[in-house]
Protein backbone atom coordinates (compact mmCIF):
# COMPACT_ATOMS: atom_id res chain seq x y z
CA UNK A 1 0.00 0.00 0.00
CA UNK A 2 1.09 2.90 -0.55
CA UNK A 3 0.58 6.80 1.39
CA UNK A 4 0.32 9.82 -0.63
CA UNK A 5 1.86 13.19 0.85
CA UNK A 6 -0.39 15.68 0.45
CA UNK A 7 0.30 19.60 1.20
CA UNK A 8 -2.84 21.09 3.13
CA UNK A 9 -3.65 24.89 2.44
CA UNK A 10 -6.37 27.16 1.94
CA UNK A 11 -6.79 25.92 -1.53
CA UNK A 12 -7.28 22.61 -0.10
CA UNK A 13 -10.26 23.35 2.33
CA UNK A 14 -12.06 25.82 0.80
CA UNK A 15 -12.38 23.57 -2.60
CA UNK A 16 -13.48 19.96 -0.44
CA UNK A 17 -9.90 18.38 -1.12
CA UNK A 18 -10.32 16.31 1.77
CA UNK A 19 -13.37 14.28 -0.11
CA UNK A 20 -12.13 14.57 -3.58
CA UNK A 21 -8.42 13.70 -2.96
CA UNK A 22 -6.99 10.26 -2.80
CA UNK A 23 -5.06 9.34 0.33
CA UNK A 24 -3.62 6.08 -0.63
CA UNK A 25 -3.25 3.48 -3.06
CA UNK A 26 -2.98 -0.17 -3.44
CA UNK A 27 -1.29 -1.88 -6.37
CA UNK A 28 0.54 -5.02 -7.17
CA UNK A 29 3.64 -5.27 -5.75
CA UNK A 30 6.58 -7.85 -6.73
CA UNK A 31 5.22 -7.75 -10.43
CA UNK A 32 8.45 -6.18 -11.69
CA UNK A 33 11.18 -9.08 -12.81
CA UNK A 34 14.53 -8.80 -12.24
CA UNK A 35 16.37 -8.63 -15.39
CA UNK A 36 18.76 -11.08 -17.05
CA UNK A 37 21.89 -9.92 -18.63
CA UNK A 38 23.02 -12.18 -21.65
CA UNK A 39 26.24 -14.00 -20.97
CA UNK A 40 28.15 -15.96 -23.64
CA UNK A 41 30.99 -18.43 -23.74
CA UNK A 42 34.49 -17.49 -25.00
CA UNK A 43 35.27 -18.46 -28.26
CA UNK A 44 36.74 -21.83 -29.00
CA UNK A 45 39.54 -22.56 -31.66
CA UNK A 46 39.97 -21.86 -34.95
CA UNK A 47 38.79 -24.49 -37.83
CA UNK A 48 40.78 -25.95 -40.28
CA UNK A 49 41.19 -23.54 -42.91
CA UNK A 50 38.32 -24.67 -45.24
CA UNK A 51 39.85 -25.07 -48.81
CA UNK A 52 36.80 -24.02 -50.72
CA UNK A 53 35.67 -20.64 -49.27
CA UNK A 54 39.74 -19.80 -48.33
CA UNK A 55 37.71 -19.48 -44.35
CA UNK A 56 38.22 -20.65 -40.83
CA UNK A 57 36.10 -20.43 -38.35
CA UNK A 58 35.52 -19.70 -34.79
CA UNK A 59 31.83 -20.05 -32.81
CA UNK A 60 30.70 -20.00 -29.07
CA UNK A 61 27.40 -20.94 -26.87
CA UNK A 62 25.26 -18.88 -25.16
CA UNK A 63 26.19 -19.45 -21.54
CA UNK A 64 22.49 -17.52 -20.13
CA UNK A 65 20.31 -15.91 -22.72
CA UNK A 66 18.76 -12.44 -21.98
CA UNK A 67 15.50 -11.82 -20.98
CA UNK A 68 12.95 -9.09 -18.58
CA UNK A 69 15.02 -6.42 -20.28
CA UNK A 70 18.03 -7.29 -19.20
CA UNK A 71 21.69 -6.64 -21.16
CA UNK A 72 21.65 -8.10 -24.66
CA UNK A 73 24.45 -9.60 -26.29
CA UNK A 74 25.63 -7.89 -29.43
CA UNK A 75 28.78 -9.97 -30.47
CA UNK A 76 28.05 -12.54 -32.98
CA UNK A 77 28.59 -16.39 -32.56
CA UNK A 78 30.66 -17.32 -35.16
CA UNK A 79 32.92 -15.42 -36.61
CA UNK A 80 34.76 -15.97 -39.91
CA UNK A 81 39.15 -14.74 -41.04
CA UNK A 82 40.18 -15.35 -44.44
CA UNK A 83 42.99 -18.23 -44.58
CA UNK A 84 45.69 -19.99 -46.86
CA UNK A 85 44.10 -23.96 -47.38
CA UNK A 86 46.80 -26.73 -46.90
CA UNK A 87 44.10 -29.25 -48.98
CA UNK A 88 42.67 -29.21 -52.51
CA UNK A 89 38.82 -27.66 -52.81
CA UNK A 90 36.79 -30.71 -52.95
CA UNK A 91 33.46 -30.07 -54.69
CA UNK A 92 33.08 -32.50 -57.17
CA UNK A 93 31.29 -31.45 -60.66
CA UNK A 94 27.99 -32.26 -61.57
CA UNK A 95 27.94 -35.29 -63.74
CA UNK A 96 24.68 -35.12 -65.92
CA UNK A 97 25.68 -38.14 -68.10
CA UNK A 98 23.31 -37.47 -71.38
CA UNK A 99 21.44 -34.48 -70.26
CA UNK A 100 22.37 -30.65 -70.47
CA UNK A 101 24.80 -29.17 -67.74
CA UNK A 102 23.54 -25.45 -66.50
CA UNK A 103 26.10 -22.98 -65.92
CA UNK A 104 24.31 -23.26 -62.15
CA UNK A 105 25.26 -26.75 -61.52
CA UNK A 106 21.79 -28.09 -62.72
CA UNK A 107 20.90 -30.88 -65.53
CA UNK A 108 18.39 -30.37 -67.44
CA UNK A 109 17.25 -32.75 -70.50
CA UNK A 110 18.34 -31.76 -74.20
CA UNK A 111 14.92 -31.08 -74.84
CA UNK A 112 14.52 -28.30 -72.95
CA UNK A 113 17.28 -26.58 -74.70
CA UNK A 114 16.04 -23.64 -76.79
CA UNK A 115 12.44 -23.53 -76.40
CA UNK A 116 12.42 -19.95 -75.06
CA UNK A 117 12.06 -20.20 -71.58
CA UNK A 118 14.46 -20.20 -68.67
CA UNK A 119 14.34 -23.84 -67.81
CA UNK A 120 18.23 -23.50 -66.28
CA UNK A 121 17.48 -20.52 -63.92
CA UNK A 122 20.27 -18.38 -65.49
CA UNK A 123 19.31 -19.03 -69.52
CA UNK A 124 22.37 -20.41 -70.27
CA UNK A 125 20.17 -23.32 -71.72
CA UNK A 126 18.51 -20.39 -74.46
CA UNK A 127 22.33 -19.01 -75.75
CA UNK A 128 23.71 -19.36 -79.29
CA UNK A 129 20.15 -20.54 -80.38
CA UNK A 130 18.93 -20.09 -83.84
CA UNK A 131 14.75 -20.72 -84.36
CA UNK A 132 13.09 -21.72 -81.21
CA UNK A 133 9.98 -23.95 -80.59
CA UNK A 134 7.47 -22.59 -78.01
CA UNK A 135 6.48 -25.27 -75.36
CA UNK A 136 2.46 -23.39 -75.24
CA UNK A 137 0.51 -22.34 -78.24
CA UNK A 138 0.05 -18.95 -75.97
CA UNK A 139 1.15 -17.32 -72.84
CA UNK A 140 -0.02 -18.81 -69.55
CA UNK A 141 0.53 -16.66 -66.25
CA UNK A 142 2.13 -18.61 -63.47
CA UNK A 143 -0.21 -18.94 -60.67
CA UNK A 144 -0.37 -16.25 -58.06
CA UNK A 145 2.11 -16.08 -55.81
CA UNK A 146 3.62 -19.53 -56.70
CA UNK A 147 6.99 -18.91 -55.68
CA UNK A 148 5.35 -19.26 -51.67
CA UNK A 149 4.85 -22.70 -52.38
CA UNK A 150 8.49 -22.86 -52.88
CA UNK A 151 10.19 -21.37 -49.67
CA UNK A 152 11.69 -22.75 -46.94
CA UNK A 153 10.05 -23.21 -43.34
CA UNK A 154 11.90 -22.39 -40.23
CA UNK A 155 10.03 -24.29 -37.90
CA UNK A 156 12.05 -23.28 -35.00
CA UNK A 157 11.33 -19.89 -35.59
CA UNK A 158 8.06 -20.25 -37.02
CA UNK A 159 8.13 -18.34 -39.99
CA UNK A 160 9.43 -18.85 -44.52
CA UNK A 161 13.15 -18.10 -45.41
CA UNK A 162 15.00 -17.86 -48.79
CA UNK A 163 13.89 -19.74 -51.72
CA UNK A 164 14.47 -23.69 -51.88
CA UNK A 165 12.57 -24.97 -55.33
CA UNK A 166 11.76 -23.54 -58.41
CA UNK A 167 8.26 -23.50 -59.12
CA UNK A 168 8.95 -21.19 -61.96
CA UNK A 169 10.37 -24.23 -63.96
CA UNK A 170 8.10 -26.14 -66.12
CA UNK A 171 9.83 -28.87 -67.25
CA UNK A 172 9.26 -28.32 -71.11
CA UNK A 173 5.17 -29.10 -70.13
CA UNK A 174 2.56 -27.18 -71.29
CA UNK A 175 0.05 -28.49 -68.24
CA UNK A 176 -2.50 -25.60 -67.17
CA UNK A 177 -5.19 -25.32 -64.30
CA UNK A 178 -8.44 -23.07 -64.93
CA UNK A 179 -10.22 -21.11 -62.01
CA UNK A 180 -13.69 -19.45 -62.38
CA UNK A 181 -12.37 -16.25 -61.52
CA UNK A 182 -9.60 -15.69 -63.95
CA UNK A 183 -10.46 -16.03 -67.88
CA UNK A 184 -7.64 -17.68 -68.72
CA UNK A 185 -5.98 -20.83 -67.39
CA UNK A 186 -2.64 -20.79 -65.12
CA UNK A 187 0.42 -22.46 -65.89
CA UNK A 188 1.31 -25.48 -63.73
CA UNK A 189 5.00 -25.48 -62.67
CA UNK A 190 6.80 -28.95 -62.75
CA UNK A 191 7.63 -29.58 -59.22
CA UNK A 192 3.44 -29.32 -58.61
CA UNK A 193 1.67 -33.01 -58.10
CA UNK A 194 -1.56 -31.45 -57.46
CA UNK A 195 -3.23 -28.10 -57.67
CA UNK A 196 -6.84 -27.23 -57.34
CA UNK A 197 -8.88 -24.03 -57.18
CA UNK A 198 -11.72 -23.53 -54.00
CA UNK A 199 -14.53 -22.45 -56.03
CA UNK A 200 -16.77 -21.89 -52.88
CA UNK A 201 -17.21 -18.12 -52.01
CA UNK A 202 -18.57 -18.36 -48.05
CA UNK A 203 -16.55 -16.94 -45.00
CA UNK A 204 -16.98 -17.28 -41.48
CA UNK A 205 -14.90 -15.49 -38.18
CA UNK A 206 -11.85 -17.13 -37.61
CA UNK A 207 -11.86 -19.36 -40.94
CA UNK A 208 -9.93 -19.14 -43.88
CA UNK A 209 -10.27 -18.47 -47.13
CA UNK A 210 -8.97 -20.91 -49.20
CA UNK A 211 -7.77 -19.80 -53.03
CA UNK A 212 -6.53 -23.15 -53.44
CA UNK A 213 -4.63 -26.36 -52.35
CA UNK A 214 -1.37 -27.53 -53.64
CA UNK A 215 0.46 -31.13 -53.33
CA UNK A 216 4.62 -31.35 -54.22
CA UNK A 217 5.99 -34.01 -56.07
CA UNK A 218 7.70 -36.74 -53.90
CA UNK A 219 10.47 -37.44 -56.22
CA UNK A 220 12.55 -34.86 -59.05
CA UNK A 221 11.98 -31.83 -57.40
CA UNK A 222 13.64 -28.72 -59.08
CA UNK A 223 15.68 -27.23 -56.39
CA UNK A 224 16.28 -22.81 -56.62
CA UNK A 225 19.72 -22.17 -58.15
CA UNK A 226 20.49 -20.22 -54.82
CA UNK A 227 19.82 -22.96 -52.71
CA UNK A 228 21.44 -25.33 -55.18
CA UNK A 229 24.51 -23.33 -54.98
CA UNK A 230 24.83 -23.23 -51.37
CA UNK A 231 24.28 -27.08 -51.37
CA UNK A 232 27.06 -27.60 -53.71
CA UNK A 233 29.57 -24.96 -51.63
CA UNK A 234 29.34 -27.44 -48.79
CA UNK A 235 32.65 -29.10 -47.84
CA UNK A 236 33.01 -32.64 -47.60
CA UNK A 237 34.58 -32.38 -44.06
CA UNK A 238 31.89 -31.87 -41.16
CA UNK A 239 31.73 -27.76 -40.30
CA UNK A 240 28.86 -27.30 -37.79
CA UNK A 241 29.28 -23.49 -38.27
CA UNK A 242 29.03 -23.76 -42.44
CA UNK A 243 26.36 -26.33 -42.80
CA UNK A 244 23.78 -24.99 -40.08
CA UNK A 245 24.16 -21.81 -41.96
CA UNK A 246 21.44 -23.35 -44.31
CA UNK A 247 19.46 -23.63 -41.86
CA UNK A 248 19.64 -19.81 -41.81
CA UNK A 249 19.27 -19.07 -45.02
CA UNK A 250 16.40 -21.30 -46.23
CA UNK A 251 14.71 -22.71 -42.78
CA UNK A 252 15.06 -26.27 -41.41
CA UNK A 253 11.53 -28.04 -43.43
CA UNK A 254 10.09 -27.39 -47.34
CA UNK A 255 6.35 -27.30 -48.27
CA UNK A 256 5.08 -31.03 -49.17
CA UNK A 257 1.43 -29.35 -49.33
CA UNK A 258 -1.52 -27.04 -47.77
CA UNK A 259 -3.33 -23.49 -49.07
CA UNK A 260 -2.99 -20.53 -50.31
CA UNK A 261 -5.70 -17.52 -49.06
CA UNK A 262 -6.33 -15.24 -46.51
CA UNK A 263 -7.45 -14.88 -42.74
CA UNK A 264 -9.39 -12.47 -41.39
CA UNK A 265 -9.86 -13.41 -37.53
CA UNK A 266 -11.83 -10.44 -34.75
CA UNK A 267 -11.03 -10.59 -31.44
CA UNK A 268 -13.12 -8.69 -29.03
CA UNK A 269 -12.26 -7.81 -24.92
CA UNK A 270 -15.15 -7.19 -22.73
CA UNK A 271 -15.53 -6.38 -19.18
CA UNK A 272 -17.23 -9.30 -17.03
CA UNK A 273 -19.13 -6.71 -15.50
CA UNK A 274 -20.63 -5.63 -18.88
CA UNK A 275 -21.49 -8.69 -19.67
CA UNK A 276 -23.42 -9.80 -16.65
CA UNK A 277 -24.91 -6.26 -17.00
CA UNK A 278 -26.41 -7.42 -20.41
CA UNK A 279 -28.40 -10.05 -19.43
CA UNK A 280 -27.26 -12.34 -21.75
CA UNK A 281 -25.93 -15.85 -21.17
CA UNK A 282 -22.03 -16.98 -22.80
CA UNK A 283 -23.65 -18.37 -25.78
CA UNK A 284 -25.78 -15.40 -26.77
CA UNK A 285 -22.73 -13.28 -26.22
CA UNK A 286 -20.89 -15.38 -28.90
CA UNK A 287 -23.86 -15.28 -31.23
CA UNK A 288 -24.12 -11.64 -30.73
CA UNK A 289 -20.48 -10.89 -31.71
CA UNK A 290 -21.35 -13.07 -35.09
CA UNK A 291 -24.45 -11.42 -36.14
CA UNK A 292 -22.90 -8.24 -35.88
CA UNK A 293 -19.83 -8.36 -37.02
CA UNK A 294 -21.52 -10.48 -39.99
CA UNK A 295 -23.72 -7.71 -40.98
CA UNK A 296 -21.54 -4.37 -40.21
CA UNK A 297 -18.39 -5.63 -41.28
CA UNK A 298 -19.00 -8.81 -43.80
CA UNK A 299 -22.22 -7.86 -44.73
CA UNK A 300 -24.29 -11.39 -44.08
CA UNK A 301 -27.97 -12.07 -43.75
CA UNK A 302 -29.27 -12.68 -40.63
CA UNK A 303 -32.14 -14.52 -39.13
CA UNK A 304 -34.71 -11.48 -37.69
CA UNK A 305 -35.10 -13.35 -33.89
CA UNK A 306 -31.45 -13.20 -33.76
CA UNK A 307 -31.27 -9.36 -34.22
CA UNK A 308 -33.67 -8.84 -31.60
CA UNK A 309 -32.17 -10.41 -28.64
CA UNK A 310 -28.72 -8.21 -29.70
CA UNK A 311 -29.99 -5.07 -30.11
CA UNK A 312 -32.17 -5.10 -27.25
CA UNK A 313 -30.15 -6.08 -24.45
CA UNK A 314 -28.47 -3.62 -21.61
CA UNK A 315 -25.13 -3.21 -23.26
CA UNK A 316 -26.54 -2.58 -26.74
CA UNK A 317 -28.80 0.09 -25.57
CA UNK A 318 -26.23 1.56 -23.51
CA UNK A 319 -24.42 2.10 -27.11
CA UNK A 320 -27.30 3.09 -29.10
CA UNK A 321 -28.28 -0.78 -30.42
CA UNK A 322 -24.66 -1.57 -31.00
CA UNK A 323 -23.12 -4.69 -28.97
CA UNK A 324 -19.98 -4.40 -29.97
CA UNK A 325 -19.16 -1.13 -29.52
CA UNK A 326 -19.48 -2.17 -25.62
CA UNK A 327 -15.99 -4.27 -25.98
CA UNK A 328 -13.20 -2.91 -24.33
CA UNK A 329 -11.02 -3.87 -27.35
CA UNK A 330 -11.07 -4.51 -31.00
CA UNK A 331 -8.24 -6.62 -32.76
CA UNK A 332 -8.44 -7.54 -36.32
CA UNK A 333 -5.74 -10.10 -37.02
CA UNK A 334 -5.08 -10.04 -41.17
CA UNK A 335 -3.11 -12.38 -43.62
CA UNK A 336 -2.90 -12.23 -47.10
CA UNK A 337 -4.29 -9.59 -49.87
CA UNK A 338 -2.72 -6.72 -50.65
CA UNK A 339 -1.66 -4.21 -47.68
CA UNK A 340 -3.92 -1.84 -48.43
CA UNK A 341 -7.27 -3.71 -48.43
CA UNK A 342 -5.70 -5.38 -45.22
CA UNK A 343 -4.94 -2.34 -43.48
CA UNK A 344 -8.74 -0.62 -44.32
CA UNK A 345 -9.86 -3.77 -42.17
CA UNK A 346 -8.86 -2.32 -39.43
CA UNK A 347 -11.08 -1.63 -36.20
CA UNK A 348 -11.53 0.57 -32.82
CA UNK A 349 -13.85 0.95 -30.47
CA UNK A 350 -15.97 4.34 -31.18
CA UNK A 351 -15.44 3.98 -35.37
CA UNK A 352 -18.19 2.68 -37.33
CA UNK A 353 -16.05 -0.41 -38.87
CA UNK A 354 -15.11 -0.87 -42.28
CA UNK A 355 -16.63 0.83 -45.26
CA UNK A 356 -19.16 -0.92 -47.06
CA UNK A 357 -17.31 -2.89 -49.17
CA UNK A 358 -14.12 -2.99 -47.90
CA UNK A 359 -14.02 -6.97 -46.97
CA UNK A 360 -15.60 -7.89 -50.28
CA UNK A 361 -12.52 -5.65 -52.16
CA UNK A 362 -10.04 -7.86 -49.33
CA UNK A 363 -11.32 -11.04 -50.54
CA UNK A 364 -10.66 -9.97 -54.05
CA UNK A 365 -6.46 -9.09 -53.19
CA UNK A 366 -6.53 -12.19 -51.70
CA UNK A 367 -7.24 -14.07 -54.63
CA UNK A 368 -4.51 -12.23 -56.20
CA UNK A 369 -1.92 -12.25 -53.57
CA UNK A 370 -2.52 -15.12 -51.34
CA UNK A 371 -0.33 -15.88 -48.15
CA UNK A 372 0.26 -19.49 -47.24
CA UNK A 373 -2.09 -20.31 -44.43
CA UNK A 374 -2.29 -24.51 -43.96
CA UNK A 375 0.89 -26.73 -44.97
CA UNK A 376 2.72 -29.76 -44.30
CA UNK A 377 6.13 -29.98 -44.08
CA UNK A 378 9.39 -31.86 -44.75
CA UNK A 379 12.48 -31.68 -43.66
CA UNK A 380 14.61 -29.69 -45.97
CA UNK A 381 17.35 -32.80 -45.70
CA UNK A 382 15.33 -34.97 -47.73
CA UNK A 383 16.26 -32.22 -50.70
CA UNK A 384 19.72 -33.00 -50.67
CA UNK A 385 19.51 -35.37 -53.83
CA UNK A 386 20.69 -36.07 -57.55
CA UNK A 387 24.01 -33.58 -56.30
CA UNK A 388 27.56 -34.63 -56.25
CA UNK A 389 28.51 -36.44 -52.94
CA UNK A 390 24.27 -35.99 -51.55
CA UNK A 391 24.52 -38.99 -48.93
CA UNK A 392 27.38 -37.50 -46.78
CA UNK A 393 26.19 -34.22 -46.99
CA UNK A 394 22.62 -34.93 -46.19
CA UNK A 395 24.20 -36.88 -43.52
CA UNK A 396 26.18 -33.30 -42.35
CA UNK A 397 23.00 -31.70 -42.30
CA UNK A 398 21.25 -33.92 -39.90
CA UNK A 399 24.34 -34.13 -38.04
CA UNK A 400 24.35 -29.94 -37.64
CA UNK A 401 20.33 -29.73 -37.22
CA UNK A 402 20.52 -31.56 -33.64
CA UNK A 403 23.40 -29.38 -32.88
CA UNK A 404 21.53 -25.78 -34.04
CA UNK A 405 17.70 -27.11 -32.53
CA UNK A 406 19.46 -27.07 -29.21
CA UNK A 407 20.17 -23.19 -29.82
CA UNK A 408 16.71 -22.70 -29.86
CA UNK A 409 15.34 -24.76 -26.72
CA UNK A 410 13.55 -22.74 -24.45
CA UNK A 411 14.50 -24.85 -21.79
CA UNK A 412 17.88 -21.80 -21.21
CA UNK A 413 15.21 -19.24 -20.24
CA UNK A 414 13.95 -18.45 -16.64
CA UNK A 415 10.39 -19.10 -15.91
CA UNK A 416 7.62 -16.70 -17.14
CA UNK A 417 5.12 -14.96 -14.39
CA UNK A 418 1.70 -16.32 -15.17
CA UNK A 419 2.37 -19.12 -16.66
CA UNK A 420 3.63 -17.24 -19.77
CA UNK A 421 5.40 -19.75 -22.89
CA UNK A 422 9.44 -18.53 -22.92
CA UNK A 423 10.62 -18.14 -26.31
CA UNK A 424 14.14 -17.88 -27.19
CA UNK A 425 14.62 -16.13 -30.04
CA UNK A 426 18.58 -15.33 -30.94
CA UNK A 427 20.28 -14.75 -27.23
CA UNK A 428 16.98 -12.79 -26.25
CA UNK A 429 14.04 -14.92 -24.22
CA UNK A 430 10.58 -13.73 -25.09
CA UNK A 431 7.54 -14.51 -23.01
CA UNK A 432 3.92 -15.55 -25.10
CA UNK A 433 1.34 -14.46 -22.20
CA UNK A 434 -1.32 -16.67 -21.41
CA UNK A 435 -5.16 -15.48 -21.55
CA UNK A 436 -5.61 -12.58 -19.08
CA UNK A 437 -2.31 -11.75 -18.42
CA UNK A 438 -0.49 -9.08 -20.01
CA UNK A 439 2.57 -6.84 -20.04
CA UNK A 440 6.31 -6.89 -21.48
CA UNK A 441 6.66 -10.36 -19.31
CA UNK A 442 3.41 -11.08 -19.27
CA UNK A 443 3.66 -9.88 -15.19
CA UNK A 444 0.49 -8.23 -15.38
CA UNK A 445 -3.06 -9.37 -14.57
CA UNK A 446 -6.33 -7.95 -16.34
CA UNK A 447 -8.72 -7.32 -13.07
CA UNK A 448 -11.30 -10.01 -13.72
CA UNK A 449 -8.21 -12.65 -14.17
CA UNK A 450 -8.40 -16.02 -12.68
CA UNK A 451 -6.05 -18.55 -11.97
CA UNK A 452 -6.87 -21.29 -14.10
CA UNK A 453 -8.04 -24.97 -12.84
CA UNK A 454 -8.45 -26.25 -16.47
CA UNK A 455 -6.56 -26.33 -20.26
CA UNK A 456 -8.68 -25.19 -23.26
CA UNK A 457 -8.42 -27.18 -26.14
CA UNK A 458 -5.54 -25.95 -28.06
CA UNK A 459 -5.54 -23.98 -31.33
CA UNK A 460 -3.75 -26.20 -33.45
CA UNK A 461 -3.20 -26.71 -37.25
CA UNK A 462 -6.28 -28.02 -39.34
CA UNK A 463 -4.24 -31.34 -40.28
CA UNK A 464 -2.88 -32.10 -36.40
CA UNK A 465 -6.02 -34.60 -34.61
CA UNK A 466 -6.30 -33.90 -31.04
CA UNK A 467 -7.05 -36.94 -28.98
CA UNK A 468 -9.48 -37.21 -26.53
CA UNK A 469 -11.39 -34.04 -28.18
CA UNK A 470 -12.93 -31.93 -25.56
CA UNK A 471 -13.64 -28.56 -25.33
CA UNK A 472 -11.77 -28.42 -21.50
CA UNK A 473 -9.07 -30.56 -20.04
CA UNK A 474 -8.71 -31.08 -16.07
CA UNK A 475 -5.77 -30.46 -14.64
CA UNK A 476 -3.39 -33.70 -15.03
CA UNK A 477 -5.38 -34.67 -18.46
CA UNK A 478 -3.33 -35.57 -21.73
CA UNK A 479 -3.54 -35.17 -25.31
CA UNK A 480 -2.27 -37.20 -28.12
CA UNK A 481 -1.56 -35.09 -31.57
CA UNK A 482 -1.52 -36.80 -34.32
CA UNK A 483 -0.88 -36.93 -38.39
CA UNK A 484 -2.40 -38.51 -41.31
CA UNK A 485 -1.07 -42.01 -42.62
CA UNK A 486 2.65 -40.94 -44.09
CA UNK A 487 2.98 -38.54 -41.68
CA UNK A 488 4.39 -37.78 -38.34
CA UNK A 489 4.12 -34.78 -35.72
CA UNK A 490 7.09 -32.33 -36.24
CA UNK A 491 7.93 -32.16 -32.51
CA UNK A 492 6.19 -33.77 -29.36
CA UNK A 493 2.47 -35.63 -29.89
CA UNK A 494 2.26 -35.59 -25.92
CA UNK A 495 0.65 -33.05 -23.80
CA UNK A 496 -0.05 -32.29 -20.75
CA UNK A 497 -2.59 -30.04 -18.36
CA UNK A 498 -0.60 -27.98 -15.70
CA UNK A 499 -2.13 -24.89 -14.11
CA UNK A 500 -3.75 -22.96 -17.34
CA UNK A 501 -1.62 -23.90 -20.10
CA UNK A 502 -0.15 -27.04 -21.89
CA UNK A 503 3.32 -28.13 -20.56
CA UNK A 504 5.36 -28.69 -22.89
CA UNK A 505 4.18 -25.32 -24.63
CA UNK A 506 2.15 -26.12 -28.21
CA UNK A 507 3.76 -24.61 -30.81
CA UNK A 508 2.15 -22.63 -33.34
CA UNK A 509 3.56 -23.84 -36.17
CA UNK A 510 3.38 -27.52 -35.48
CA UNK A 511 2.14 -29.36 -38.01
CA UNK A 512 3.09 -32.83 -39.78
CA UNK A 513 5.88 -33.64 -41.68
CA UNK A 514 6.95 -37.26 -43.94
CA UNK A 515 7.58 -39.89 -41.82
CA UNK A 516 11.16 -40.89 -43.37
CA UNK A 517 11.25 -44.01 -41.16
CA UNK A 518 13.08 -46.62 -43.22
CA UNK A 519 12.96 -50.32 -43.04
CA UNK A 520 15.95 -52.11 -43.60
CA UNK A 521 16.02 -55.02 -46.20
CA UNK A 522 17.43 -58.33 -44.65
CA UNK A 523 21.21 -58.38 -45.81
CA UNK A 524 21.24 -55.06 -47.49
CA UNK A 525 22.45 -51.61 -46.73
CA UNK A 526 21.40 -48.07 -46.69
CA UNK A 527 22.45 -45.31 -49.26
CA UNK A 528 25.54 -43.84 -47.89
CA UNK A 529 26.49 -47.73 -46.08
CA UNK A 530 28.71 -50.16 -47.43
CA UNK A 531 28.96 -53.76 -45.68
CA UNK A 532 31.54 -55.11 -43.25
CA UNK A 533 31.31 -58.69 -42.14
CA UNK A 534 27.68 -58.98 -41.24
CA UNK A 535 27.12 -55.25 -40.17
CA UNK A 536 26.15 -52.10 -42.15
CA UNK A 537 29.36 -49.11 -41.19
CA UNK A 538 29.17 -45.51 -43.08
CA UNK A 539 31.55 -45.15 -46.09
CA UNK A 540 33.83 -42.22 -46.01
CA UNK A 541 33.07 -39.22 -48.63
CA UNK A 542 35.09 -40.75 -50.94
CA UNK A 543 33.99 -43.75 -51.20
CA UNK A 544 30.49 -41.99 -51.15
CA UNK A 545 31.26 -39.71 -53.52
CA UNK A 546 32.31 -42.33 -55.92
CA UNK A 547 28.81 -43.69 -55.96
CA UNK A 548 25.95 -42.22 -57.90
CA UNK A 549 24.42 -39.25 -56.23
CA UNK A 550 21.59 -40.05 -54.48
Amino acid sequence: MLFIQIEVDDYYWHNSCDQLCTKQETRECNVQTCPINCVLGDYGPWSDCDPCIEKQVKVRSILRPGQFGGQPCTEPLVTFQPCVPSKLCKIEEADCKNKFLCDSGRCIPHKLECNGENDCGDNSDERHCGRTKAVCPQKYYPIPNVQLMGTGFHFLAGEPRGDVLDNSFTGGICKTVKSSRASNPYRVPANLETVNFEESSFVRIHKAIKVFNFTMKTTDLQLSDVFLKALHHLPLEYNSALYSRIFDDFGTHYFTSGSLGGKYDLLYQFSNQELQNSGLTEEETRHCVQYETKTRFLFFTIHRNTEERCTTNKLSEKYEGSFLQGSEKAISLVQGGRSHQAAALAWEKGTSGPEEKVFSEWVESVKENPAVIDFELAPITDLVRNIPCAVTKRNNLRKAFQEYAAKFDPCQCAPCPNNGRPRLSGTECLCVCQSGTYGENCERRSPDYKSGTECLKPVVQDVLTISPFQRVYKIGESIELTCPKGSVVAGPSRYTCKGDSWTPPISDSLTCEKDNTLTKSKGLCQPGQKQSGSKCICMSPEEDCRYEAL
